[in-house]
């Protein structure tokens, strides 16, 4: 689903790799930190040629940096419109490789929506994690995507190492508060196997651990398989629901999580305030 409505989607892959290794990635193991780039023909030949097999017209990139190289994807801009292909596109990026320029000219040849990993606005959890793009370039680069209406996902996470509920609300009042970020979407964060954060979880250092090696527990959603200082599972939990309440309650977010979610957005948002402040009264018990 997207703001444009619902349509048969397929995946495409230009790039692989990235070159950061964020605790919570498995760059290492995965050999994911060497970039390795098709042609941009190569690229837009499949579009054409899913496009006229199958009639898909939406395309889900996933490069894990879409815009690392800006004249690669500036060149399957290129060749998307020679060849006059009407499509619609996602992906994700980096909030400090995107510009002006590129953003106009990737929506007029068909980007609709892309995604930042924003993650958390603690400097010390931000470096701990080995996140590297300063806060000033989320806003901006929201700012600069919301100016061509192309919808903006940013991506955060709960329960890395040095969590603690301050910090947790701490990112809820910065989502609150600046009306360019239209979207967030929370997560818990899940210590997979290969990352340095399960590591740290399995090792029970930086005061976290690790309740389960079964990975059908692994889900990002309504689970939780570690304890962060005085966080266990279950705050962490309560702490995503209610930070779904708390960053789509804010008015100029209804909009595009109607044009996303229709009716069911609200219906979903009634039964997280109900288990928000079920959890409420049950703390002061």
């Amino acid at each position: 689903g997207t703001l444009e409505g619902r349509n048969p989607v397929t995946l495409i892959q230009s790039t692989r790799g990235c070159p950061w290794k964020c605790i919570f990635c498995a760059s290492e193991d995965l050999n994911t930190t060497r970039i390795l780039r098709r042609s941009p023909e190569s690229v837009v030949a499949e579009m054409k040629g899913v496009v006229e097999k199958y009639g898909i017209r939406h395309f889900l990139f996933v490069d894990d940096v879409l815009t690392l190289h800006d004249e690669h994807i500036l060149k399957i801009c290129d060749l998307i419109e020679e060849e006059n292909l009407d499509v619609t596109w996602e992906g994700s990026t980096r909030a400090n490789l995107v510009n002006d320029a590129q953003v106009k000219r990737m929506a007029d040849c068909g980007l609709i929506r892309l995604s930042f990993g924003l993650e958390t606005v603690d400097a010390d959890m931000r470096k701990t994690m080995n996140k590297k793009v300063p806060l000033k370039y989320y806003i901006e680069a929201n700012r600069i995507l919301n100016k061509y209406n192309i919808e903006v996902m940013n991506s955060v996470m709960i329960g890395l190492p040095g969590e603690t509920e301050e910090t947790v609300r701490t990112l809820l009042k910065f989502l609150s508060e600046n009306r360019d970020v239209k979207q967030a979407n929370l997560a818990i964060a899940v210590p997979y196997p290969g990352t340095e954060f399960h590591r740290i979880a399995k090792n029970s250092e930086q005061n976290m651990t690790l309740h389960t090696d079964d990975f059908s527990q692994y889900r990002r959603y309504g689970a939780a398989v570690t304890t962060v200082g005085e966080l266990t599972p279950k705050d962490l939990v309560e702490l995503q629901n209610e930070g779904f309440v708390r960053i789509y309650a804010a008015p100029w977010r209804w909009r595009p999580m109607y044009g996303k979610h229709s009716i069911l957005g609200f219906v979903l948002m009634f039964f997280r305030v109900v288990q928000m402040f079920r959890w409420h009264a049950s703390k002061r018990l």
